[in-house]
């Protein structure tokens, strides 16, 4: 009777594997560069750092009607800034320098939401 039992078992299992199929393989392909729109050396840190600060500031002083256009214009401020200048670079920007650079991106973004926010009827 054990032996009928285990001979079932394993008549079973093998039917439960015939016919399936290994899992597929991918091709193996060259190693091609993607082009990236941001510079990748932002620590996260750093990035919640300065979103946290754009958003604080452009409350104070950007006079978007709600909540909402102040997050989109800080994303825009991070984007453009990330796409523009790496870390590094911007860590040795002079403080003569680095009021220059913020305020085009500001100017940018800024047009940007009075754009968005004459299409939204905001």
């Amino acid at each position: 009777m054990q032996k009928l039992l285990i001979v079932t078992i394993i008549v079973f299992l093998a039917g439960c594997t015939i016919g399936t199929k290994t899992s597929p393989q991918l091709p193996i392909t060259e190693d091609k560069h993607i082009d990236h729109k941001f510079k990748g050396d932002y620590p996260v840190d750093r990035l919640r750092g300065m979103w946290s600060m754009c958003h604080q500031t452009s409350l104070r002083r950007q006079q978007f009607p709600n909540q909402k256009l102040h997050a989109i214009y800080c994303d825009c401020f991070l984007d453009e800034t990330r796409s523009t200048i790496s870390s590094a670079e911007l860590k040795v920007l002079t403080q003569v320098q680095l009021p220059v650079f913020f305020t085009v991106i500001a100017q940018k973004c800024r047009k940007s939401i009075f754009e968005l926010k004459d299409s939204l009827k905001v």
